[in-house]
């Protein structure tokens, strides 16, 4: 089952951030001779009128392929310069690259809605309050204790961050686990800091301090604060993912990376903690647009075989005032999409060791 959801959340994905390209592409008049998801053998395809729809045997991804693409133009011989990707003004190949990032997220904000729609409540996340000091934790030793309000905390490296919320502080701390952490304290009006070093947790295998959250409010939701409320989840998810993007930029995270095989672990894990339908269908939307938003961001990193990367590009030939070498961006795109492989390959490596070895 896992397998066949992991199918599912990802085709889902993958069609909807493709689609973007075809719609905005095909608004500015761009012929594309076919919209695929997967790669691969053709498993099923319909001839539209001038646009092949395919579904692949291989179900890791997907595209659009659109006239005046690099190393494309072998393929649309007798199509005219201005129905080319290269011959539509930058803004709109701008805006046609951009197209499947927006979809990615729009995706994502119509399944937390839907996900508030069902269960007419939304989770208010725990202040960040200490609920309880485990004994002889870290905590506990340098002298934390219950009901203290964490007002802001400073890391090894000198950073300091305000916690909103309790799973906020869990969030940034999680980017450098075993490292020391100084909390500011609001204790009955005084206001009091700690360095807490945690420590490993031999049962979990993780760094911890100590401490634990008081436990979340449910709060009922009408059709307007649903859809307030899932606007807001968006905007949180997507500043969690661009979070832990700027954390592996600094080196921070990256034995935490998923693969495909890492991401089909994970959804079959938690797919299996569904009790029925309905908390089938909450963690499957909960997946779906956490993977959504995920695909959104890592698309527009400034790569050029990415989105991101593309309008880049395609602002340096705004900036130019003309095209650039067409060699020189081929190269470009050719060697990220090598440097990419590579770290597909790593990351898939680290899936191997975590699932079948520990992590050893």
């Amino acid at each position: 089952m896992a397998l066949l959801y992991f199918i599912l959340i990802l085709s889902l994905v993958v069609f909807v951030h493709e689609l973007g390209h075809l719609i905005v592409a095909k608004s500015f008049g761009v012929y594309c001779s076919e919209f695929a998801v997967g790669f691969g053998p053709k498993l099923f395809s319909y001839q539209g009128k001038e646009t092949t729809y395919s579904l692949r045997a291989i179900p890791f991804g997907g595209f659009v392929a659109m006239a005046g693409e690099p190393n494309q133009s072998e393929n649309f011989p007798e199509v005219a310069f201005e129905r080319t990707i290269k011959g539509i003004t930058p803004i709109k190949r701008i805006l046609v690259m951009l197209a499947g990032i927006f979809m990615n997220l729009f995706l994502a904000l119509v399944l937390f809605i839907g996900i508030f729609s069902i269960t007419q409540t939304k989770v208010v996340l725990p202040k960040p309050i200490i609920a309880e000091v485990r004994e002889n934790s870290p905590a506990d030793l340098v002298g934390l204790k219950a009901n203290d309000l964490i007002i802001k905390v400073k890391y090894h490296d000198g950073t300091t961050f305000s916690p909103a919320t309790f799973n906020e502080l869990v969030e940034k701390v999680a980017a450098d686990p075993s490292a020391p952490v100084t909390y500011y304290i609001e204790r009955a009006g005084s206001k009091l800091e700690f360095e807490v070093t945690p420590a490993l947790d031999e049962a979990s295998g993780r760094y911890l301090i100590g401490i634990t959250a008081l436990p979340p409010e449910l709060v009922p939701l009408n059709f307007f604060t649903i859809i307030t409320t899932g606007i807001s989840e968006t905007l949180l998810m997507i500043k969690l993912v661009a979070l832990a993007l700027i954390n592996l930029f600094k080196g921070v995270g990256l034995n935490q990376l998923s693969g495909p095989l890492g991401i089909m672990q994970t959804t079959g894990e938690v797919m299996g903690q569904a009790a029925g339908i309905k908390e089938t269908i909450l963690l499957f939307f909960s997946l779906t647009a956490s993977i959504s938003i995920n695909v959104a961001l890592f698309n527009l990193l400034p790569i050029p075989a990415f989105d991101g990367g593309r309008v880049i590009l395609t602002v340096a030939e705004i900036i130019k005032k003309g095209p650039l070498d067409k060699k020189w961006e081929e190269r470009l795109i050719l060697g990220s999409f090598f440097l990419m492989l590579m770290l597909f390959v790593f990351i898939t490596w680290q899936d191997i060791i975590k699932i079948f070895f520990g992590g050893k």
